[in-house]
């Protein structure tokens, strides 16, 4: 919600953080202390002691702390994050959705998009907001290109290219339940590469309809599920494209937090490109385009410096919460719905079903 400059409206709320474990969870815990609309934070998890570690690093936002859900759920606070492992996400939605709350929920949203389906029709059902942590596309740079897309200056799209890569398995504890096929349900396809998935599908105003893949465990590991992929997909417009994700680069830190990444996107149509090398502080955007608006200026740069900020994914970050928390009152879409999770999770599903068959395969509806 903003007001006629611009700028978000301050609208104080409560929030409850489900789930303290999580890789995710102390950097959901950086967007709820920066943002100025959120004033309390109740903490729950099975382990208390790991809630109450959270919760001292909330900055005096804290307002509670249990092990017991229905306690937590029977608080005044109307809105959700939910910041499980796959398999316990759902079951922690539904829960929430009964005691009448808003979720924000980690992505992917489940192991699998049988799994999300009821998660999605009882937020519908409860007539509550269902939003997924899917923040790219709150950033200036997605939502330009998206406007670049509709406004007709790639013409019709004939190619798309992406790339997720990051660091290596050993950085990351290849013990860890991400890794696994019960808890996690896949591996980068699931943890990180469905960000881009998600990404482009927001951009281009499109929808992945059939998938050819290859899957690998390379990084010298045990892992119950893929650390390297490669799609070869076809969008609805007919546009071909490839997706290459993996746990590759050989030097970072440790953990979830700051680790490196060399990542891109790019699409081409009969009237025009683009080129986008994501980073963390500055990005450049390169674009070509012959449509009559660029006339006198056909090739552009557009460079964006987001203002720092603690935040999960930084600046942008934020408002994708803002959105949600302005989204969820409106009683409106989310910016990533749930129908939004399951189509990439479908996409995700028909890459594994590729890479097992050999065939090119069909992404479910």
């Amino acid at each position: 919600m903003a007001d006629a400059g611009g700028e978000p409206v301050s609208m104080s709320t409560g929030i409850l953080l489900l789930g303290c474990t999580h890789p995710h969870s102390p950097l959901h815990l950086g967007t709820l202390r920066a943002s100025d609309q959120v004033t309390g934070i109740r903490f729950w998890d099975p382990d208390v002691d790991a809630a109450e570690s959270l919760a001292e690093q909330a900055g005096g936002k804290a307002v509670g702390v249990t092990a017991d859900l229905r306690e937590a759920l029977s608080g005044p606070e109307p809105f959700a994050l939910v910041c499980r492992t796959n398999d316990r996400t759902p079951e922690t939605a539904l829960a929430a959705f009964a005691a009448g709350k808003h979720v924000l929920s980690e992505k992917p949203g489940a192991r699998s998009s049988a799994e999300l389906v009821p998660v999605v029709e009882a937020a519908r059902r409860a007539r509550v907001g269902l939003g997924y942590c899917y923040p790219w596309r709150s950033h200036p740079a997605a939502i330009d290109l998206r406007g670049d897309v509709e406004r007709g200056r790639l013409g019709r799209l004939l190619a798309v290219e992406a790339r997720l890569v990051t660091s290596q398995v050993r950085f990351r504890d290849p013990a860890h339940w991400l890794f696994t096929r019960e808890l996690g349900g896949g591996g980068i396809l699931h943890w990180l590469a469905c960000h881009f998935i998600d990404l482009l599908r927001f951009i281009l105003v499109d929808e992945v309809v059939r998938v050819t893949a290859l899957t690998g465990t390379l990084n010298g590991f045990p892992l119950q599920v893929e650390d390297t992929a490669a799609l070869a997909v076809e969008w609805g417009s007919g546009a071909l494209g490839t997706f290459s994700a993996g746990y590759h680069l050989p030097r970072s830190v440790a953990g979830y937090s700051g680790a490196t990444y060399d990542n891109m996107l790019a699409a081409r149509g009969l009237d025009g490109r683009f080129t986008w090398h994501p980073t963390r502080d500055k990005e450049i955007v390169r674009l070509e385009s012959i449509h009559p608006e660029w006339a006198g200026a056909p090739e552009r740069e557009r460079r964006y410096r987001l203002e720092p900020s603690p935040a999960y994914s930084g600046r942008h970050g934020l408002a994708f919460f803002h959105e949600f928390l302005a989204r969820a009152r409106a009683g409106t879409r989310q910016l990533a719905s749930g129908e939004d999770a399951l189509a990439t999770l479908r996409i995700v599903e028909a890459a594994y079903r590729s890479a097992e068959s050999g065939r090119v395969e069909s992404v479910m509806s």
